[in-house]
């Protein structure tokens, strides 16, 4: 009779200990990914958008996406010609140090043109929202390196 106590008393215990541990997990969730920073359905329910706001950020996306989208195809089209450069075995520094260039520039525009969509999203939110939607842009920002090579995210005062 008394033998199935103990395995009931453990079974319990690892059942509260998973339970913690879950909980635990889930209060230390993972940044969103850019993407979704970007999906105004996903903003909605996340910022608790009015309809106006939302009509603002589609706006704000659709003009965001028109923008980056050439900038992406004079950076993909820079490494494309790198690429097969290295394929037909000419390698010419100068014209790799051009394209490489071009690269740069294009990333530095796209990344400025994002801020610049940062400080316009942040002005169509009320303070709450606002305060909600920076911390989500600084965890996007301080976790993920778009090359991961830093696992964990980078070590610095910003860092959640």
């Amino acid at each position: 009779m008394k033998g199935w106590i103990i395995p009931l008393i453990a079974g319990t215990a690892l059942a509260v200990a998973a339970y913690t541990m879950g909980r635990s997990h889930a209060w230390h969730e993972a940044p969103p990914p850019m993407a979704q920073l970007h999906d105004v359905s996903w903003l909605k329910h996340e910022l608790n958008l009015t309809e106006s706001q939302q009509e603002t950020l589609r706006e704000l996306e659709s003009l965001f996406g028109e923008q980056v989208i050439d900038l992406c195809a004079v950076h993909c089209a820079a490494r494309n010609e790198l690429a097969i450069q290295m394929l037909e075995g000419e390698w010419d520094a100068v014209s790799e140090e051009a394209r490489v260039r071009r690269m740069g520039e294009a990333q530095m525009k796209s990344d400025l043109i994002t801020m610049e969509h940062i400080r316009r999203v942040r002005e169509a939110l009320n303070p709450d929202q606002r305060n909600r939607y920076d911390q989500m842009v600084k965890a996007t920002l301080t976790q993920a390196c778009p090359h991961e090579m830093h696992h964990g995210g980078l070590k610095t005062d910003l860092a959640p």
